[in-house]
Order: C-alpha cells, then sequence, then structure tokens
C-alpha cells in the first residue's frame, strides 16, 4: 500500500513539475561497432564517445519559436534533404560527442585520396528524414585544436569532440527521432571508426499537447482516488448492514417484529468509517486490492 501511495506521488510531482524550458529527453546512446566485422577499425583507431549534449536549435518554449540571440541572416543558409531553406524556428538537431582515441589520424589518405566521413541517418519510425555525409575533419576537434580553423586534424591520440547538425524539415514535438552516427576512415574499404543509435525526443513546456497530457493524467489519478474511496465506503456499508441484519436474525431474544434493536445511525456510520479506513474490505475484497 506504501509503494502504491509512493508511486502516485511521484507520478503526481512529475506530472505537476514539468520543466520550464525546451529541453530533449535522450536514451544513452548504444554503439552499433561489431567487433567481429572484418570493417571494423582496430581499438586504437576506434573514437570512443563517453558524453553526449544535444540541442534542438536554441531551447525554443514552443514549436515554430525562433531561436534567441542568433541573427540568422548572418549565418550561411541551412536547407533540409528537399533544398527547402531552414530559417532557424526549431528545426536544427546539436549534437555535440566527448570521447578519446587511442592513435593519431591525419583524416585524408594520400594513398586513396579519400577524407574520413561522418555518415549521419535519422529518422522517424520508419519514415527516413534526413541523410548527410561530411568530412570528419570539418567536425572534429581536439584541446589544441585551432578555435579559428576550419579542419581539427590531424587529432588524436587523446580526448576529442565530435559536433554535428541535423537540419530538419519540422519540430518534431512529441515525436523521438531516431539517428544513426557512422564514422568512416579514408581507406578502401572503408573501415568503421565508430558507430553510434542516438534516440532524442524534442520537449517544449509549451505546447499545447504537453499540458493535455500532464493534466490527463493528474485526472485520472484523482478520479481513481475518488472511486477507490467511494468503493471502499459503500464496501464497509454494505458490511455494517449485513452484519446487523446476520444479528437479528440470528438472535433468539429479539422479536421479529422489534425495530428498537437496530443499530443508531451515529454508530453505524462510525463503524463504516472505521471499517472504510482500517483495511477490513480490502482484506476480503480482491477488487479493492
Amino acid at each position: 500500500m506504501v509503494s502504491a501511495r509512493l508511486a502516485v506521488a511521484v507520478a503526481l510531482v512529475v506530472a505537476l513539475a514539468p520543466p520550464t524550458f525546451a529541453t530533449l529527453y535522450q536514451a544513452h546512446p548504444t554503439s552499433c561497432l561489431d567487433p567481429s566485422d572484418s570493417l571494423t577499425a582496430p581499438d586504437d583507431q576506434q573514437l570512443v564517445f563517453s558524453a553526449l549534449y544535444a540541442q534542438f536549435d536554441q531551447g525554443q518554449a514552443y514549436p515554430g519559436e525562433y531561436g534567441k540571440g542568433l541573427n540568422y541572416s548572418t549565418i550561411p543558409a541551412l536547407a533540409d534533404e528537399d533544398g527547402v531553406e531552414l530559417t532557424g524556428m526549431g528545426s536544427v538537431l546539436r549534437i555535440l560527442l566527448v570521447g578519446t582515441t587511442g592513435a593519431e589520424s591525419e583524416g585524408f589518405s594520400n594513398t586513396t585520396s579519400f577524407l574520413s566521413t561522418v555518415v549521419v541517418d535519422s529518422q522517424v519510425l520508419t519514415f527516413p528524414v534526413q541523410s548527410n555525409q561530411s568530412a570528419l575533419c570539418s567536425s572534429i576537434r581536439t584541446p589544441t585544436s585551432n578555435t579559428s580553423a576550419d579542419t581539427g586534424c590531424p587529432y588524436g591520440p587523446g580526448e576529442v569532440a565530435l559536433g554535428i547538425s541535423i537540419p530538419l524539415s519540422s519540430s518534431y514535438a512529441l515525436t523521438t527521432i531516431n539517428s544513426q552516427l557512422v564514422i568512416l576512415d579514408p581507406s578502401v574499404p572503408a573501415m568503421h571508426l565508430a558507430c553510434l543509435n542516438l534516440d532524442l525526443t524534442p520537449y517544449y513546456p509549451s505546447y499545447f499537447f504537453y499540458p493535455l497530457i500532464r493534466y490527463l493524467i493528474v485526472g485520472t489519478l484523482a478520479f481513481y482516488l475518488v472511486i477507490y474511496l467511494i468503493a471502499r465506503l459503500w464496501a464497509s456499508h454494505t458490511d455494517i448492514v449485513s452484519d446487523n441484519e446476520t444479528l437479528l436474525a440470528s438472535s433468539l431474544t429479539i422479536k421479529l417484529s422489534s425495530q428498537d434493536q437496530a443499530l443508531p445511525k451515529r454508530k453505524i456510520w462510525a463503524s463504516i468509517w472505521y471499517g472504510a479506513w482500517s483495511g477490513r474490505q480490502v482484506v476480503g475484497s480482491g477488487s479493492l486490492r
């Protein structure tokens, strides 16, 4: 009984005290590298990420709100997969990954003339929403990288950070965005330096649907509590009445026509109240447990 009340209390606190700012609910990223795969890079060359930071644009409170403090006319235009220009209205998913690598890499091969590549595929349910390929050197940085340079190569060994931006055609409120990040080296065939599955769900506190769900939860819990209390009171009442009738019927000293032996109403209601809160009917009735 205590655990049930605790669960109800926690649910009420969560429902009544949501974040007041836009955020992303995220599952822990999972690796999709297969150690037995011949295309998996050696351990010292792999990029092992241990921390994930993400935001949906600049923390809008509702879908369609412009990012705060950013003038989109001063930055290069962003477009979705259909070539439609994005205006910064909650439609860019930014992800930062922090980790380490055990070997130095140039991010380029003189033999193949290829670059190390970041491949990002995003989908909602089974519908693709964005696919992008870009050079790893433009996204990766190290503690010693030149912040004014357009490249973070060479990198390693040691700490690295990888930043990616995923332009989307919608704010995807109340929807989980599933993204797969694959990093390939410049060899032929390309070796997999990293592979991560990222599940991110944008949360907008001012979106009309969230309060609806929140108050629906509170209303359902309150309705259940009221019905439960009424059921316990009614069960206690029927139990007291049944006991009283059984006592009158089984007593040989009370005449059938006597009405003076019935319990007074005050005593009946006291017994009902005590029976409802003592849990006597809960023990005897499975439907009240």
